[in-house]
This record gives structure tokens, sequence and C-alpha cells, in this order.
């Protein structure tokens, strides 16, 4: 191994050195894919646009003098993997001087990767994948290709050339749309255009009805409209959708992009869906804009002449010619990008630099400037092509015209220029406004208020004022009235009157079931009682005392104690906790003052507490039900931060409470004052006190003595703490690996990076991770407030308040309908295994074969007879163009062409047979791994006769002279040969590319003495071959290994 790295970095500092600068070769390594899947852009329709441009550029004097180009190719099959190691052979085996990328997205960026280590130029001429935009990775890329992002120009420039200043978006998601849409906002940004509103879409999940409603919030938004679409199908449904919605009476522009050259603008309008006179309707408002489309008589003769080249050396692929192929029209770009590599090592040469540089030969080819089969060929400062947009309309007749042309020289700068007049839309002449005169929601004109609307309006203001009066004299008579009421101690209860025998029984009978599902440790709020359960935190045992429920007065309450001897009542916090009055809070309903049952009383909460939620398996949670927990988290904050009470202070997911509503109500604020200074706690050790802690924000935790209320921003943190354990239905920092105090020390230093919680953010939606993540900010001013949090959650929820009630009978339908499921379920389990059954009989017959079966076509008994005298036979589909029949014997036979026609059946078959041959001389037999497997195969082409034989076990026979000749040429073959008859020979000869020897005459039982050949290897075929042992190793029985030889053909 190390002997031969060494001979390789000898052999290349020699070729580096040695091989003189005047009259060289340059070497162009070509990766493109080869096979139908690829044959817009592959080699059989490509390829030879290098063998022109070298041409052209050998037939120019000003072009390289004295020396000459070349190229090489090989198969990148559009994958990364393959594609890197075609680059290694081609820098390491055949030393190119500059890599042609391949044409597919993830190849071209992991060859361009390797190009820019090696400091080896690079020219990419299709993809349009957002990553090769990164020059600082690709160093020594060039594109002949227009990228994507450079449709935000030639938007801009279509904007500018109508005076219109405002543009919404409507986009698909995918990656070649959102790089154009991406670019183009950075343009609009730049030229001090409106953005009125964005809105994607997903292919995979294409809802009518939400894209309908997109729409619609867009029209109130926007006249014009940029939209981006990956299939005409997809843009002519939406536009469809537009003109339902009256967005195509003219008032609107639908700017229509078309990102790739293959697709044509010609009739996008028509379908057999019987809609084609509303869709005609629709494409009226549109204006198509795509890249310029290369069609002039020079690219019609490249593309004319490029199966011709294809047919000679080196290609040698004739049967693009039979196939009647043409050159597509990723060629022409191909070609250029020959012509732009000759233009700048050119200009390397003249200038004495080493034309092996990557980098000085990228530094040539910015601001070169040629005229190309593909356009005019202008490349920017980052060796980029600059790009080149034409803009269609709909004439009367249906079909789409050039209306206007990007990159024309105006004044020495690029514009769009119109070349006719445009049609739009209700025969309007001029184009529309970007908004309506009076503004979308006519803020832009001021009412005309005369006469009788006057006087209307004036009486409606007295009315107001008398109702704002009425309300504030309600209001002060309210407060006076909670004045008296404390006054008198209402508010002041006896702890003897509290019932606790009685309602402990009938609230455990309550919640027997949910204590049941419920691990970890209860809230010491005021919700349902629990048991003794593993601490969440430490895994240990931890009794925690619950509080205390009752009942009062007919009511359940629950009792939070507070540990001091004595308290003084202050009557402004009970003020105002009294008046803290709002759905999402819990009610307060008085206190206990005399000693040594000095308490707080609630309203009971017996579903218990948000924590208690979270920690309990039996309740499932899906986004919705979240959502709806902390939307109702979220507007019990709200109130609190306005109404006197101001902040909580100690906001946990065990202070939020949760009702036989399922609703969330938020306990244990205000009162600041009164519960302060308490007695330790002997049952709370530090461990414990440090998890409170994991909720306070951080400018509280270094404050000396903080706010006994806390502060609003600080509540906002712990709120983003209770997100996180809503999500991720865990402890706060559950993926942390550190103990409280060790995450509450770092937290109060600050530490970087901050310490938070690490989340899963497949638990919620992007938005509410967002927000979360908004919410802990290190900086109490960058977090929102709770006004701001309840409008990201109605976004969230679709503008409505997210309601958990809602939610519960979405789930009661979904259990209503769960027989239907069950239905559905078996009825998925009949049809899989209806599937199966198919799956097996496809693998006996041909796919179109069952279906005549199902007709019971009756056969002869003398055919019949005959058949079943062939033996049994099993065959397999291999992708339409291969049937692999599978004999009784130790031979099998393969056919294709059968039954559907295949044109290339001689060249698929032939190149099967050097592949198994290929394999089979390396494979190991593992009992004998010393002996070779032998593999003797016999070629021929012609007519056969095939059919199906038997109804309850059917067989499918093929027959004829053409089996028999076959059968001969691999009974009289060789050991590890390829054994083909004259007609295969002929075939071969037709479509170029393969090479055979003479064998000569041989006795052929049924024939006499036919002429037989050796088919020895295929152009462009790099698998060793092995060449055939000698006949006595043969016949003597086993053949070693080590007598094989095999042969390595370029």
């Amino acid at each position: 191994m190390v002997a031969y790295g060494t001979y390789a970095l000898l052999w290349l500092w020699w070729t580096a050195c040695l091989c003189p600068v005047s009259g060289r070769d340059f070497k162009l390594g070509l990766l493109i894919p080869q096979g139908r899947a690829h044959r817009l852009y592959g080699w059989e329709t490509t390829a030879a646009a290098t063998s022109i441009a070298i041409d052209t550029v050998m037939r120019d004097p000003s072009l390289l003098p004295g020396h000459t180009l070349s190229v090489v190719w090989r198969d990148s099959s559009c994958n990364s993997k393959v594609a890197a190691g075609a680059a290694v052979e081609l820098k390491v085996q055949e030393d190119v001087d500059v890599l042609l990328a391949p044409p597919c997205a993830e190849a071209c960026i992991q060859s361009s990767q390797l190009a820019a280590y090696w400091n080896m130029p690079t020219i990419s001429w299709l993809p349009v994948d957002p990553q090769l935009e990164n020059k600082a990775l690709l160093k020594t890329l060039a594109r002949t290709f227009v990228p994507s992002n450079k449709f935000g120009v030639a938007v801009v420039e279509l904007l500018k050339l109508w005076s219109w200043k405002r543009l919404g978006i409507f986009s698909d998601s995918g990656f070649l749309c959102k790089s154009s849409t991406e670019s183009l906002k950075q343009y609009l940004a730049a030229n001090n255009v409106t953005l009125a509103g964005e809105y994607s879409y997903d292919i995979k999940y294409l809802d009518p009805q939400l894209i309908s409603e997109k729409l619609r919030i867009l029209k109130q938004n926007a006249r014009i409209i940029y939209m981006c679409h990956p299939s005409i199908p997809v843009e002519r449904s939406i536009l469809l959708q537009a003109h339902e919605l009256e967005m195509t009476s003219g008032d609107y522009v639908l700017i229509n992009a078309k990102l790739s050259i293959e697709v044509k603008v010609d009739q996008p309008w028509s379908s057999d869906d019987g809609r084609n006179a509303e869709a005609i309707k629709a494409y009226e408002s549109v204006l198509e804009i795509g890249i310029k489309f290369p069609n002039d008589p020079a690219a019609q003769r490249v593309r004319d002449d490029i199966p011709k080249i294809m047919a000679q050396e080196p290609w040698n692929y004739r049967l693009g010619l039979s196939l009647g192929l043409k050159g597509g029209f990723a060629a022409l770009y191909l070609h250029d990008a020959v012509l732009l590599y000759a233009v700048a090592l050119n200009a390397t040469l003249a200038a004495g630099e080493d034309p092996r540089d990557g980098g000085k030969i990228l530094q040539h080819m910015k601001g070169t400037m040629f005229k190309g089969t593909s356009g005019y060929v202008t490349m920017d400062g980052r060796a980029d092509r600059e790009p080149e947009f034409m803009v269609w309309d709909m004439a009367p007749n249906g079909k789409f015209e050039v209306v206007a042309e990007y990159g024309v020289a105006v004044s020495g700068q690029r514009r769009m220029v119109q070349l006719r007049a445009v049609d739009w839309g209700n025969g309007e002449t001029t184009p529309p406004a970007d908004a309506p005169k009076c503004g979308f929601k006519g803020e832009l004109c001021a009412p005309k208020t005369q006469g009788r609307g006057r006087i209307t309006v004036i009486v409606c203001i007295v009315a107001g004022l008398l109702l704002v009066v009425g309300g504030i004299a309600a209001y002060y008579q309210r407060k006076k009235k909670f004045e008296a009421d404390l006054s008198s101690m209402s508010w002041r209860m006896n702890f003897e009157d509290i019932d606790f025998s009685a309602a402990t029984k009938q609230l455990m009978s309550q919640m027997s079931m949910k204590s049941k599902g419920t691990s970890g440790s209860r809230s010491q709020g005021t919700g349902a009682p629990s048991k003794t359960t593993p601490s969440l935190y430490s895994g240990k045992k931890s009794t925690r005392a619950p509080p205390q429920c009752g009942r009062y007065e007919g009511n359940y309450i629950a009792v939070k104690n507070v540990r001091k001897l004595h308290i003084q009542v202050d009557k402004e916090q009970l003020l105002e906790f009294k008046e803290a009055n709002h759905e999402n809070l819990n009610r307060f309903i008085g206190a206990c003052v005399e000693a040594p049952h000095i308490c707080l009383v609630y309203e009971f909460c017996p579903k218990g507490s948000l924590q208690d939620i979270l920690e309990n398996d039996d309740i499932k949670l899906d986004n919705m039900f979240k959502l709806s927990l902390l939307s109702d988290v979220v507007k019990g904050m709200e109130y609190l931060h306005r109404c006197a009470v101001a902040s909580h202070g100690s906001l946990r997911s065990n202070k939020c409470l949760i009702d036989n509503r399922w609703m969330v109500k938020i306990t244990d604020f205000g009162m600041a004052r009164f519960k302060a200074n308490q007695a330790e706690n002997p049952e709370v050790g530090e461990h414990e006190e440090y998890m409170k802690l994991l909720w306070t924000a951080p400018e509280l935790l270094r404050m000396p003595c903080p706010p006994l209320k806390g502060t609003q921003k600080g509540d906002v943190y712990s709120f983003a703490i209770i997100t996180q354990e809503v999500i991720s239905r865990g402890h706060p920092y559950c993926a942390n690996d550190a103990t409280p105090r060790d995450i509450v020390e770092r937290v109060r230093m600050g530490t970087n990076p901050l310490v938070r919680p690490v989340v899963d953010e497949e638990g919620a939606s992007q938005e509410v991770c967002t927000l979360m993540k908004r919410c802990w900010s290190e900086a109490p001013e960058a977090r929102p407030d709770f006004k701001a949090i309840r409008k990201i959650f109605r976004k969230c929820n679709k503008g409505r308040d997210a309601n958990v009630m809602d939610n519960m009978i979405v789930i009661m339908e979904k259990y209503a309908a769960n027989l239907e499921s069950v239905v559905a379920d078996r009825t998925k389990q009949l049809v899989e295994e209806q599937k199966k059954t198919d799956k097996l009989l496809h693998s006996m017959l041909p796919r179109r074969v069952p279906s005549t079966l199902s007709l019971r076509i009756h056969i002869s008994t003398e055919l019949k007879r005959a058949l079943d005298e062939m033996g049994g036979f099993k065959v397999e589909h291999r992708g339409q163009m291969e049937i692999k029949v599978e004999t009784v014997n130790d031979s099998y036979m393969v056919v294709s062409g059968i039954p559907d026609r295949n044109p290339d059946h001689v060249d698929q078959v032939a190149t099967m047979s050097l592949n198994l041959l290929s394999e089979a001389a390396q494979f190991t037999i593992r009992h004998l791994p010393s002996a070779q497997l032998l593999l003797r195969i016999g070629l021929h082409t012609g007519p056969c006769a095939a059919g199906v034989v038997g109804l309850s076990m059917p067989r499918y026979c093929l027959f004829g002279d053409t089996v028999n000749t076959a059968s001969r040429m691999e009974s009289n073959g060789r050991a590890l040969r390829i054994h083909i008859s004259t007609e295969l020979k002929r075939a071969l000869d037709e479509m170029g590319g393969f090479k055979v020897e003479h064998r000569g005459q041989m006795e052929i039982k049924g024939k006499g003495m036919q002429d037989t050949f050796w088919l020895v290897h295929k152009q462009g075929f790099h698998k060793p071959l092995p060449m055939s042992p000698p006949e006595d190793l043969v016949a003597g029985g086993i053949v070693p290994k080590s007598s094989v030889t095999f042969t390595f053909n370029a």
C-alpha cells in the first residue's frame, strides 16, 4: 500500500514538471450520467457537445494557437459517491486539466469540492442548487447556467418597467422556488419595494382549502403577486383557485416563474378536466418570466448535429440515430462551458501563468463575454453567468408570446425592455396599479359625512360617552363594595368551619382513576392530593406534604398552609387579590389568620397541576392539546400583569392547576407580604430548593434580595421553562446531564454558551419553539410581554384562541369513529394481502399477463402437451426490460424484449452478460475458496414465441428456434467466455461500442456449420473481465483461481 502511494505521487510530480506548456494537449474531464433515466441531460443527448465546441475552438486561430483540446469522460450516475470516485479517476488516471461537473446537484457539489481541494478549475453547466452559491467552499467553480438566485434582479426590473412598488409572494416551499424567492426578497429590500405578504405551500400536502385561504389573505394586501410552482399542473390548479377568488379580473397581475429551460411556455392552460375556458381566463392576468430560451439557428444546428457526432469516435453511440434522438437543451450550456474554458485558458497562457492553477483560470473567467450557442455569455465577478430572461404574455389565440426581455444593455446597464404591448385582461391596455386608489382598507380616502350622516355620528358619540360614564360609575360602585367587604372582614375564615374528614373521602373517590395513571410527585399547589412517589429530579423517594382538601359552605376548597406564628393583614393586598378575577386565575376564597392554622383558601381544582398532567403517561397530549394548555397560561398571565397584582414571582408548572373543564388556572399569586418570612420547611432539603429555582430568571438569581413579587420579565422567563416542560413532557432541563444546583449556578453566572434546556423541536411547531427561545433570552428587554406572546399563539392557532375543550371534542369524535377506523384497518390489511398475491403472481409472470389470465382464455390440448414437455419455468421482471427465466436445470435463460418490445434489448443483454462474467469471475465459493466459479454464456437474437400455460399453476414458456440457438451457443461455448451467434454480432455492430472476436466455424446441432464469435468487451465498461482458462484445466474438474487472469479494458 505504501509503495502504491509513493508511485502515484511521483507520477503526478513527473506529469506536472516535465510536460511543457507549449504545444500540449489540454484534457477536459467530463462527468455525466448515462442511461435512459437521464436522457434529457445525459451522455446520449449531450456529451457530443464537447466535441462540437472543441472543433469550434480548434478552427479559431486566435484561441490556443499551437495547443489542442481533448475530452475524456466517466459515468457519474447522478450519484454523489459515484461522481466522487469518477472525479478521482479523471484526476489520477487521466490527469485532466479541467473538470466539467455533473448535471445533477449532489454529484456536482461533491465533485466540485474535490476539484477545489486539487485547485482544479471546474465548470458547472446545469445544476441550480443553493449550495453551489458557497464560493468559499467551491473556490474554483464557474457556472454557465443562470443560478436561481439571479431571478430576483429580473423580477425587480420587471416591477420597475411598470412602476410597481408593492409585491406579494406565493410560492412552493421546495429548494428551487425557495432559492429564487429568497433572492427576490433581497432585491426587493435593496430597491425599496414593499413586500406585502409571503405565503408558501408544500407540494406533498396540497390542501385546496388552505391554498384558497392563503390566496384570499394575499388578495387583501397585494395586487402584483410573484408565483413559483414546481410544475404546470400545480400552477394551473392554483390559478383556477385565484380565478374563483376574482383575482384575474384585470386588477391583479400574477407573475409566474419558469426556472427550467425544459418547461416550454406554450399552452399551460390546456387540460382534459373540462375547465379550459376558466383556465384561459385565469391566464389572461398572468405574465410568465423565465430564462431566455436558446432557440436560434446556431443552437438548432448543435442539437441536430449531436446524434451524428455521438455515432463517431470517441463516442461510438449509433443507437441514437436509429431512435431519432435529438440533442437536449442542456447540451448548449455544456458547449458554452468548453468555450468558456478555452477563452480563460487562452488568457492564462498569454499572461504566462500556470494553466493548471484553478484560481488563475477562474480569475480570467470573471468578466468574460462571448456569443455562445445558449445566448450571450457574460460572466460576473463571481464567475457566475449573468442572466438573460424573457417575459411572456398570452395572446388572444391562447398562445404565449414574448413581450419583454431582460439582459439588453441600456446605457451600459442591463435593463428589462418591453418589446410589444401587453393585454392586461378585460381589454385593458394600461398596467394595473399595485394598490387600490383608496388603499386596501380605504385608509387613503377620507369619508364624506354630510347631512343626516353627520347627525348619526354625533348621536353615536354622545351614546358612547354615556356608556363610558356609566361603566366608570359601575366600577367605582363595585370597588366601594369590595372595600366594604374587606372592612367587614368577609374574607376572614374560621379554620374550624372547614370540614376535612367528609371531603377527603369524596375527593379520593373522584380522583381514583387519575391517581392510578399518575407517576411522579404531585404539586404543592391547590390541586388534588397525591401519594408518595419518586421525585422527578433525583430519582429518590420524596415525601411532599399535599395540600389539604376540605369542604367549606358546601364547596370543595384547597388550603395552603402559611408557616408563620402571626401575621399582619394588609387590606391593600387583599383588595388587589379580590380584584384579580379571571377564568384562568384560581379564585381566592379567603384566609385563616389565627395561629397555629394560618392559611390561604382557594377554589379546588380536581385534576391536579399541569406538572401532574405531564407526568401522567396515560394522558395523551397532541400538539393541539399542548397549545391549549399553554394558551391558558398566557391568558392568565396577561391579565395578571394588567391588574393590580402586576406579577406572579414564582410561576412554575405546579402553580398551574387544571379544573374539571381542563382549563388551566394559575394559583399562588399576590399576597407577597402575607406569605413572606415563613419558617423553613424541614421536609424540603437543599435539592428541592434548587429545583424550585430552575424556573427563576438569571437576573433575579443574581440579586441578593430579589423583589417579593418578582418581575414581569421574570415571569416570561418562567413561562419559557414551562413551555419546555410541555413540549418535552419532562421536568425542566430534563435533557441536561447536570444536577439542579449545577444548572442554577451556571444560569446565575451566565456562562458562555448560556445554559438553557435542550428541546426536541418535533414536539411543537417552529413558531412555538422560536417563541420559547425568545422568552428565555438572557437580556430581560429582549423577552416579549404576554400580550405579544398571546398574539403569536393566536397566529399558531389560525387566528383563534386555543380551547382545550374543542380539542377534547375532537378526541371524542375520534373515539366515536373508532369502528370506522377498525374497518379501514381491516380493509387495508385485505388490500395489503391482495398486493402480496399480485406480487407473487408478478414474480411468476410478466405484469400484463395476469390480466389476460383473468379472462380464462383456453388453449388447445396439443399446444399444452407440447409446452408441458419443455419443463417448468419461473419468470421474474427486471425493470420491464429483462426477464429472467429460471429452469429446473443448472442453466438460466434471460430474455429482453418480451412481452414488451424494447429497442435496447441487444445492448442490455450484452452489457448484462459482461457484468455477470465479471462478477462471477471474482466470486468466492464459500466452501471452495481457492476454486474458480466457471460460467458459460451464450447469446442469440431473433424472434420467438411466448405464452402462459395453465390456470391453477400458470407457467410462462418461451420456445422457438431462437431459444434453441441460444442454448447451442451456451453448450458449445467455453468457460468464462461469451459465445455469440452471427445474428447477434450484426446487431452489436449496428449499435457500436462492442468488441467481438471471430471464433470460426463450428458444427451447431440442427444448424450445420455456423460462424460464431466471442464477445470481448464494451467501450466504457471498466470492470475487470477474465481470460478463459486452458481447456485441459477445465476438463480436469476444479480450476484454481490462480490460473485465471483478468484484463482491464478502457
